[in-house]
């Protein structure tokens, strides 16, 4: 029984690793590029882009786009400023269509941060989006916002962004 049961941790710890190992090198080719760093939205209705963001006309999805992640961050790094609840929806040029990336009951006080995921299969028929973002909270809470896109190959590079090799 004592060998059988260290057979099974070998293959459990070769499981582990290779779920491990697999996803990076499936992912070894994919780029990213921020579309939005580290912008800061206290309480109130936001859509980018706006005009204070002169360097991003539009955003765009191309079919080289792999996922959109967004990542936000409740208040400052103490823990404190947290806003209430936030909504960010990414729309099509016409501000027709809405997805959802990160929703009030996914992101709340009670969180310090939360990372929405849009794959491919998301963006599908999207090219040209703007975010809506709605923030409730204390006129003191704010959240940061970062969006990066992943993608294969030599998805075009925008003279404003710095895009990683």
């Amino acid at each position: 029984m004592k060998k059988l049961s260290s057979k099974m941790k070998v293959l459990l710890v070769l499981a582990i690793c290779t779920a491990f190992i697999v996803p990076s090198v499936a992912l070894a080719g994919e780029k990213t590029r921020v579309l939005v760093n580290g912008e800061e939205f206290a309480n109130g209705e936001y859509t980018l882009p706006v005009n204070s963001f002169k360097s991003l006309s539009s955003l765009n999805v191309t079919d080289k786009t792999n996922k959109l992640e967004f990542e936000v961050v409740n208040g400052d790094n103490s823990g404190k400023l947290k806003v209430s609840s936030a909504k960010i929806v990414l729309q099509d040029e016409k501000g027709k269509k809405g997805i959802v990336a990160i929703s009030p009951n996914q992101f709340n006080q009670n969180v310090d941060m939360a990372r929405g995921i849009l794959v491919k299969e998301d963006l599908e028929g999207l090219t040209d989006f703007t975010l809506a973002i709605k923030v409730k909270g204390p006129k003191d809470g704010f959240i940061v916002l970062t969006v990066t896109e992943y993608y294969e190959g030599d998805a075009p590079c925008p003279w404003w962004d710095q895009c990683n090799d």
